[in-house]
């Protein structure tokens, strides 16, 4: 069961990833499926979608210490936990699953590969501002993954429907390090804003991660 490491966070988060190397077959036991789950499980054809599946929810059961923690959606498709407290948001790319959670706030996470696709699409979710000072950062393309992590912990974190990439969603300037710390403003439809800061770092050498750090 290679759960990568679950770490105990800042202001009551907790952060687990886990590396998959398991087989569907082999991480099917860890998932605990109920007989929706299994009903729905047995629907998937791809086998990257069910390890992806099955390894997050593998994760949030063995974070929680309940395997029996019944798993559902709200109406912006963010995973919420039946007849539990707790807040948690999910991310995969690759090999890679992670979770945040949090016993009362909620809770925002991404992970994602660096790859030269996400430069065709920077324009539909960085400001004309953002991209300006974008241009200038080192290591550009992870640098570019990382905006796009962070904005999508944002938007996660926020669950608001139909929230604007570009004009709602404004990542403050910074110089990407291995890891570090980034601020971004979250603006609501009347103009007024919330600032939230996040942190991000390397999974390795492929893939970033960026979470909700207030």
């Amino acid at each position: 069961m290679p759960v990568y490491k679950i770490s105990s966070l800042n202001k009551g988060y907790t952060l687990g990833i886990w590396h998959i190397k398991e087989t569907p077959e082999e991480l099917l036991p860890w998932a605990y499926l109920s007989k929706h789950e299994t009903i729905y499980y047995q629907q998937l054809n791809n086998t990257r979608r069910k390890l992806h599946w099955l390894a997050w929810r593998a994760l949030v059961k063995r974070m929680t210490e309940n395997p029996l923690l019944e798993i559902s959606y709200d109406p912006n498709g963010r995973p919420t936990l039946c007849k539990h407290s707790l807040q948690i948001s999910v991310s995969h790319a690759g090999p890679w699953v992670a979770c945040l959670v949090h016993p009362k706030k909620p809770t925002g996470v991404d992970v994602e590969s660096v790859s030269p696709r996400i430069q065709k699409v920077k324009e539909r979710f960085l400001s004309p501002q953002e991209l300006e000072w974008h241009a200038a950062a080192t290591n550009h393309l992870r640098h570019l993954t990382i905006l796009w992590c962070i904005k999508e912990s944002v938007y996660k974190y926020a669950s608001i429907s139909g929230l604007d990439f570009r004009n709602q969603i404004v990542v403050l300037p910074f110089n990407s390090g291995n890891d570090g710390e980034a601020f971004c403003q979250l603006v609501q439809n009347n103009g007024e804003f919330t600032l939230i800061s996040l942190n991000y770092e390397d999974i390795d050498s492929e893939h970033v991660i960026a979470r909700i750090a207030d």
